[in-house]
């Protein structure tokens, strides 16, 4: 009597389900039933999906040999033209999917301005609903909502599937970090809802690591773990340790690549001269020293950045030798490694340069 809404992402989502969808044509449920894709990409992404199943899962491998193919159904409607799309609107039953998955945009948008508020109508979220989106506000169970300016009233049957997540779980994520136990790096906790985020972190920590969910603004400096340590030797020390029953603090080594390295390979330790401190230079300064070194601090910094530039301006000339074949293929991961770093020099030597 009505029809099936699914908000779906349009690239790998969208054919899980139409797989999906094939399965139950397969023990007689839904035959029949029209099933539209409504999304130019998505068509599109589908048909290559279909030219290469051979590069796709096994389980779906041993169902093409069966003589399946759930991307050319006889029930599968694809829908590219806006005409199309509003034509199904007029229809009385089917499946329709379209993006976007949370409903923040994209032609599900307006199936829902046309049926959400018909109680004969179903809606299954197939994937996560992020807060602020409309998709999560349907889920909360909000009896009205704005659709494209409109309130329309939410009278359609709302339902949740939520075994087609896309990510590593919990249990996935925290054996990946394992992997990384040799190095013992820090964390930086950046997706996921905030309380999740945090549980995911304390996770890490109770494992030894250093983990930060980041807050808005928040800056870190990155610096070495250990001065002058191989990774051999991390992984040999990784090895050896147990695991700390609580978090250990990271101190930031006195003399980086100094004494402390010397000293462990049992050479000589350079007597160091302390330097006076910054505050004792600038007492010892007038105040016109201050702006002469100031204004020369400027010149050099604008100095600085021009020659970067100069030297960014020639990596794009070897760019386009390397895409034209003049330069071998082995060479791009260098060149790849030397952009960065400019990009990087260029940006900080910029606010350097504002700063002063």
């Amino acid at each position: 009597k009505g029809k099936v809404f699914i908000p779906t992402f349009v690239v790998d989502r969208a054919q899980r389900i139409m797989y999906e969808l094939e399965l139950l044509r397969g023990q007689g449920v839904g035959g029949g039933m029209p099933v539209f894709f409504d999304s130019p990409m998505g068509v599109k992404v589908s048909k290559l999906y279909e030219s290469h199943l051979d590069l796709l899962s096994q389980e779906i491998q041993a169902y093409r040999r069966d003589g399946g193919n759930p991307f050319s159904s006889e029930d599968i409607r694809y829908v590219s033209t806006r005409e199309e799309s509003q034509a199904v609107n007029n229809l009385g039953f089917g499946v329709v999917m379209a993006g976007s998955g949370m409903c923040n945009g994209g032609r599900i948008v307006h199936h829902l301005k046309n049926g959400i508020w018909n109680p004969d109508n179903h809606v299954v979220f197939v994937g996560y609903q992020a807060h602020g989106t409309l998709g999560r506000r349907i889920v909360d169970r909000a009896k009205t909502v704005r659709i494209a300016g409109e309130v329309v009233n939410v009278n359609a049957q709302i339902h949740t599937i939520g075994g087609f997540s896309a990510h590593a779980d919990r249990t996935d994520l925290l054996g990946w970090a394992e992997r990384f136990r040799p190095t013992m790096p820090k964390f930086f906790v950046t997706h996921g809802e905030a309380e999740a985020a945090q549980s995911l972190a304390e996770a890490l920590k109770t494992r030894g690591f250093e983990a930060l969910v980041p807050e808005l603004d928040q800056e870190v400096a990155l610096v070495p773990r250990e001065a002058g340590q191989k990774l051999s030797e991390a992984i040999a020390d990784a090895k050896a340790a147990p695991l700390p029953e609580k978090i250990a603090e990271t101190e930031t080594p006195a003399d980086p690549g100094g004494a402390a390295v010397a000293e462990e390979k049992g050479a000589p330790v350079a007597k160091v001269e302390t330097a006076p401190s910054i505050s004792a230079v600038e007492k010892t300064l007038t105040k016109e020293q201050k702006k002469t070194a100031e204004k020369k601090a400027r010149r050099a910094n604008r100095r600085a950045v021009k020659a970067l530039e100069n030297i960014s301006d020639q990596m794009r000339e070897i760019y386009e030798k390397a895409g034209s074949g003049e330069i071998a293929a082995e060479s791009q991961p260098l060149l790849d490694a030397v952009a960065v770093l400019l990009d990087s020099i260029i940006a900080q030597s910029g606010k350097d340069a504002a700063k002063n």
